[in-house]
């Protein structure tokens, strides 16, 4: 085994993140494939998380990569959750993650109070239910509870998308444009074109490939949290891929990587981020106290998501690689105000840096904004 150090796998991942030098606007959906996707609970979130790594961008270039041009797509993929994704890819992590097929488990049957048979049918009626255009849960609830009954209504409706998502990971749904506070479903075919076949097992070996790529070397425990896999499962996968992937030591802790990952040049300055929260690179870094000063997490838990979501599901202060402080987003009177508490003492460049970030976000909501 090879021997590393946690430094050296922070800046991999921060060159192979696009946080140290910003990828032209050309690259944009190759930016969101090298990261393995942007969670997506939050818009804006996602939308601030390309801002942080593609020149050039702004909330209305995103969104138009999503609705108009179709190149990027929402969907559920890893751990249940949103994501933008690559179009061209969707039917890559469908094909991986559909593989599970979960809706056909006794246990979620028995959670959502359906038969088999009765899934089936109701999962046909869900795609059979959206529109040319698109339709919003609502629409499909109300159409799907007249043909089969009400008490299918609130499992469409949720939020969740307990009878949604499974279409979905089948390759018929996914998220179409957002129609006033609505998210809208439109069929995959439609909205995507017909989908090339794809061996779920090779699908599963480029996206291992993909994340190690991306944020390794990782921990077999990390990487069984990106995709939501038992350790095992997630073992036997990069078995699968080895000479490809390897185990290496970091610090004495075994972690796995790309064999012949891409050199990282050595970086002429510090590199300053202000991440929304959920923003992939936090999400794909293990162990996570690696990443975290540990100064920065009375700031952390100061928020109310920090208290049950940790670091994650809070905007950071990103220094070197390092949560280092926190920041939020004030909108008044058209103008961005950005606060930011920092937890360390930051040099005059690296508070230049914040200063730079400020303005980029500003930038990318079409608005002037400030540090205050």
């Amino acid at each position: 085994m090879t021997s590393l150090t946690w430094a050296l796998a922070r800046e991999r991942r921060l060159a192979r993140s696009h946080l140290i030098a910003l990828a032209p606007k050309a690259r944009l959906v190759d930016v969101v494939r090298d990261v393995c996707g942007l969670q997506a609970q939050l818009p804006s979130a996602a939308e601030l998380a390309l801002s942080a790594r593609v020149a050039g961008v702004t909330q209305e270039s995103v969104r138009e990569a999503l609705s108009v041009k179709k190149t990027l797509v929402r969907a559920w993929t890893v751990r249940g959750t949103i994501h933008v994704i690559p179009a061209e890819d969707f039917p890559l992590w469908m094909a991986a993650l559909g593989s599970r097929r979960y809706w056909e488990s006794r246990d979620w049957l028995e959670q959502q109070g359906i038969t088999a048979k009765e899934a089936v049918v109701a999962f046909d009626a869900v795609v059979d239910a959206v529109g040319t255009k698109g339709s919003t849960r609502a629409e499909i609830a109300e159409a799907v509870a007249g043909r089969l009954g009400k008490k299918f209504q609130p499992k469409i409706a949720s939020g969740w998308g307990e009878l949604l998502a499974p279409a979905m990971y089948m390759g018929k749904l996914c998220f179409g444009p957002t129609l006033g506070p609505n998210v809208t479903f439109v069929r995959a075919d439609d909205w995507l074109g017909k989908p090339r076949p794809i061996d779920a097992d090779e699908a599963w070996r480029e996206l291992v490939r993909r994340f190690l790529r991306a944020y390794g070397p990782t921990t077999l425990e990390g990487l069984a949290r990106w995709f939501g896999l038992k350790p095992a499962v997630a073992l036997s996968i990069l078995r699968s891929i080895e000479p490809d992937g390897a185990a290496i030591t970091i610090e004495g802790r075994k972690a796995w990587t790309l064999a012949r990952g891409r050199a990282v040049p050595r970086r002429r300055s510090s590199s300053v981020r202000l991440l929304a929260q959920y923003d992939c690179y936090v999400i794909g870094s293990h162990p996570r106290e690696t990443i975290i000063d540990e100064r920065a997490r009375t700031r952390i838990r100061a928020y109310k998501r920090g208290q049950w979501e940790g670091v994650v599901g809070v905007p950071v202060l990103l220094v070197d690689g390092i949560v280092s402080g926190v920041w939020e987003r004030r909108e008044r009177r058209g103008h961005i105000e950005v606060g930011v508490q920092a937890a360390v003492q930051l040099t005059p460049a690296q508070r230049r840096g914040v200063a730079a970030e400020v303005k980029r976000i500003g930038r990318f909501f079409g608005r002037e904004a400030t540090l205050t």
